[in-house]
């Protein structure tokens, strides 16, 4: 899936504009698949399982930490993307001090997946265009090129010649 592919890339990123904060991205099963706290990789997180069944931001306060196993002081701020919960984002600290930080990251986090998710179909059709257009130079043989047809029809690319 796009989050697991660029969550590492993002929670380093983010983290950094924050001066070394800590960030987690958690999948929609609470498991963190991204943290600036490597070691907590691949474990469960509750505030953020909570967080993707509830459709809503989960503050956990210094005193609750107990009755949220595997996480940590923070907020937990559901990503969505066309409507739809992708994951969630985490970034530690008292949520009293760091709410309006955390929305504020929660924002960039989605906007960032949506510009990645639009960009790859892009990418690979360029890619697949830049296949076929090697293959229709270099390959001689018939088999080839009623796949190359076929490909030629589906992505609807038209080879003229001057």
């Amino acid at each position: 899936m796009l989050l697991d592919d660029i969550a590492r890339d993002l929670v380093t990123f983010t983290s950094e504009v924050m001066e070394g904060r800590t960030v987690n991205i958690m999948n929609t099963a609470g498991i963190i698949i991204a943290s600036t706290e490597e070691e907590r990789i691949g474990s469960l997180h509750q505030g953020a399982l909570d967080a993707v069944r509830s459709g809503k931001t989960v503050s956990i306060e210094p005193d609750q930490v107990s009755r949220f196993p595997g996480a940590k002081e923070g907020c937990n701020m559901p990503l969505v993307i066309d409507g739809d919960i992708v994951g969630v984002i985490g970034v530690y600290g008292n949520p009293s001090e760091i709410l309006p930080l955390a929305r504020l990251v929660e924002v960039f986090a989605a906007k960032y997946y949506q510009l990645e998710a639009m960009s790859i179909p892009v990418m690979a059709e360029r890619e697949l265009k830049s296949r076929l257009l090697r293959n229709l130079l270099y390959s001689t043989e018939a088999s080839g090129r009623n796949t190359q047809r076929m490909l030629m029809q589906e992505l609807h690319f038209e080879f003229r010649s001057p």
